[in-house]
């Protein structure tokens, strides 16, 4: 099949960037939830958090923070008048704690007062009562302590004992991956207003403001069309957002409702990563068997995963865990199981990957540990074992194209891999303290939420009198691009400019029924519903202008802000087309709903066919490693990336670089560090570190089509969540200049490689008398 590649994405003609919505966020003109004027008589709200991981609630005593000046309320569990339960996918999370204390941060109680400042210093003289119990903080224990959500899950194929009986190597290791913050910008925010007749508006800083409204609704024991949920935009969110902004948004919406005045709750930075869940830990098990060709014949792999206090979605993140455990490789006998473990961190959580990281990372691990054991570059081992068209995952679905093929050997010869190795090792030779690696990373991503019924959207496209187009959709922009997307969909189908193309805020009341903005599917979803309601439109208006003009229909286009024929002769200006089916009461609006077909899963027997299709791309790490302090730069990312037809080469190469530096930052400098007691360490800016510009690589990227989506709009493909994963090699990069160094050091497989445990690595005996 054959490929087209785009090296350097070009403007599109159609959406120069004063035009772009990132021209606001330059100039500081963007509105973000915070930025919304206040009411008037607006409250405002600080919680009250459990200071412990484990406590039965004994008493909450508020008599001396009601006495602070400007304080409206307290309320505790006993003021909701509706549920207090908000678990989503398992029942077992509570709005305001009741009785007992499961994590630091659990919120207890809500202060309401005049101003911000009042209400934290009355927050801070509530006293909680509590009796102290013993806390489960590490995940092996309470995996022992069977403290989990559900039974273990189990993936195979093949026969697992037959594959290692012919494996003549066979590796077996541990590996750790530790979490992650989501550091997003703006930190959880949310605005309620009461309105008329017991009905209520909440501005949201959330990724589901369906699933905000439906718990809103549900804690005030109120229907759903009496609450509005309304999102301007996200500064950021990389899943932190998906179902952790839900607490906040209703607890402001509490407050307003009991009130009946507006509530204002803003996190600041260091309750929102106290508070907040991370990406998940796992501790994982693996055991590797190839031939002597370096033939992966079998893997058995258990994967442990930490979930905090409550499930959250750490059921859903451990599916997709299971799904990518081989990754982009075509092994035929497998054995996965995973279990989601309880511990008394707040809850873990959606982060861009959802689970897939964790796999990917174990295998390359296990990949690696094969390597060194064989004597042979880990590269050829990849090489060996890359999925061919018609491969069976373990799940039962089919791989269907050979991109993932096309990216290896693209970034191979065109990156000239194999000369850079070799002229690496003749440089660290030549260099006792400077060691240079390139470390490869393939790629096979499956593209839909594993929870089929998720996977559906609606838009409204309404056309106005004097041209211009508004769009509703289900998707929340936050910084991924999806509405430049969309504009962009509008844009080619109607052949208008972009400055002609608004996309509203989402709200619930002009989108019902919303799915999360999530799973690297916003652009597929909301762009496939933008299609089909553009495509109505479009050929309801050439309809109309093939009667009015007596010119056949099939040979009729609109191009360039007008209506032209197959021969490039203007007949008439979009405007004036517009206007005159007006006039002729020609209905300008269409509904369009898309759900993606063909998609099934089989949880009882684990098989189906969970993805529309699977993303794929290979990157090379470059880094050196300076051996005399352990600290190392990442120096070049080069990535060949399957993304079908972009339809917005510009917000598509954002996604791949901010991915790609989100992971290199998840493998080398994100440390997240607790006490013994549960209590987060790494709170701030000061003692978490991320890559900054400085730190960031120069990254070339190739973009190909290796072939038709039906799934996506104009064939486009998802590039959201994959390129993180593509930054993991950085790790593997790090470890091979250190042994490099070394020769014979034995590094633990455990994210992140920090230029702490590299220079450990370095000098294990020194570090370990110290």
């Amino acid at each position: 099949m054959s490929s087209k590649t785009l090296k350097t994405p070009p403007q599109s003609e159609s959406s120069p960037l004063k035009h772009r919505t990132l021209q606001g966020h330059f100039e500081g003109k963007t509105l973000f939830t915070d930025d919304l004027p206040v009411p008037e008589s607006c409250l405002y709200a600080a919680v009250v958090t459990s200071p412990v991981a484990h406590a039965e609630l004994t008493a909450i005593v508020t008599s001396e923070a009601e006495k602070y000046p400007g304080v409206v309320a307290i309320l505790t569990a006993r003021d909701i008048p509706g549920s207090n339960q908000i678990g989503d996918i398992v029942q077992d999370e509570r709005l305001l704690a009741e009785h007992h204390l499961n994590f630091i941060g659990k919120p207890v109680a809500l202060v309401l007062a005049n101003t911000a400042e009042q209400a934290h210093q009355a927050a801070d003289a509530v006293q909680l009562q509590y009796h102290e119990k013993p806390s489960t903080l590490d995940v092996k224990t309470a995996y022992r302590e069977n403290s989990t959500f559900g039974d273990e899950r189990h993936f195979q194929k093949g026969d697992i004992a037959h594959g290692f009986e012919d494996a003549q190597w066979v590796v077996e290791g541990d590996v750790d991956t530790q979490a992650q913050e989501h550091l997003y910008f703006e930190t959880q925010v949310s605005l309620a207003i009461p309105m008329d007749g017991q009905h209520l508006k909440i501005f949201s800083a959330t990724q589901s403001p369906s699933a905000v409204q439906k718990f809103a609704a549900s804690v005030l024991g109120l229907p759903m069309n009496a609450v509005e949920v309304e999102v301007l935009r996200l500064g950021g969110a990389f899943g932190g957002k998906e179902e952790q902004a839900k607490p906040w948004a209703l607890l402001a919406a509490l407050g307003a409702f009991v009130t009946q005045k507006p509530v204002k709750l803003v996190l600041s930075r260091h309750e929102d990563m106290h508070w907040t869940g991370k990406r998940h830990p796992y501790h994982s098990h693996y055991r590797l068997g190839l031939d002597s060709t370096g033939k992966i014949l079998a893997y058995d792999v258990q994967f442990l995963q930490d979930g905090g206090a409550v499930a959250d979605l750490s059921t859903a993140v451990l599916e997709r865990t299971l799904f990518h455990a081989t990754n982009a490789y075509a092994i035929e006998n497998v054995n996965v199981k995973a279990v989601s473990c309880r511990t008394h961190h707040p809850s873990n959580t959606a982060f861009r990957g959802f689970g897939a990281p964790q796999a990917i990372f174990t295998l390359e691990s296990a990949i690696d540990h094969a390597a060194r054991v064989m004597g042979c570059p880990r590269w050829h081992i990849q090489q060996a074992n890359l999925l061919q068209p018609g491969y069976k995952f373990a799940y039962g679905m089919t791989y269907e194209t050979n991109a993932l093929q096309q990216c290896w050997s693209r970034l191979w010869s065109e990156k000239s891999i194999a000369r850079r190795m070799r002229d690496l090792e003749q440089t660290n030779r030549s260099a006792p303290r400077y060691r240079k690696s390139i470390a490869l990373t393939p790629l096979c991503f499956g593209i839909a939420f594993t929870a089929t019924h998720l996977n559906q959207a609606s838009v409204q496209v309404n056309i106005y009198t004097d041209g211009s187009v508004g769009i509703a959709t289900s998707s929340v922009e936050m910084g991924q691009g999806v509405n430049e997307k969309i504009r962009e969909v509008v844009a080619r189908c109607f052949g208008i400019s972009f400055d002609m193309i608004h996309i509203d805020y989402t709200h619930s009341a002009r989108t019902a029924n919303m799915s999360p903005t999530a799973a690297s599917v916003g652009a597929d979803l909301n762009g496939m519903a933008t299609l089909q309601a553009c495509s109505k439109l479009k050929s309801r208006l050439l309809k109309f202008c093939s009667q009015r003009l007596k010119h056949p229909v099939e040979h009729l286009t609109l191009r360039a802000g007008n209506v032209m024929t197959d021969q490039g002769e203007v007949l008439l200006e979009w405007r004036k087309l517009v206007t005159e089916a007006y006039l002729s009461r020609e209905h300008l609006c269409e509904l369009a709903h898309y759900a993606t077909p063909d998609l099934y899963f089989d949880r009882t027997r684990e098989q189906g066919h969970p993805f529309a299709y699977h993303a794929c791309g290979v990157s090379a790490i470059e880094i050196t490693l300076d051996t005399l302090l352990g600290t190392y730069q990442v120096e070049h990312i080069d990535v060949v990336y399957d993304l079908g037809e972009s339809l917005d080469p510009l917000v598509d190469l954002g996604q791949m670089e901010g991915g790609l530096v989100q992971g290199v930052g998840y493998a080398t400098l994100e440390e997240i560090l607790w006490d013994s007691n549960g209590r987060l360490i790494t709170d701030s800016f000061a003692t978490y570190k991320i890559p900054d510009l400085m730190y960031s690589p120069r990254i070339s990227v190739d973009f190909i089509q290796s072939g038709r989506n039906p799934y996506g709009p104009f064939s486009s493909k998802a590039i959201g969540e994959p390129p993180l994963l593509l930054g993991l090699g950085a790790y593997f990069a790090i470890t091979d200049a250190i042994r490099s160094h070394t020769q014979t050091t034995e590094i633990p497989y455990q994210l992140p490689m920090t230029p702490e445990k590299a220079l450990s690595a370095l000098y294990p005996s020194f570090t370990a008398t110290s």
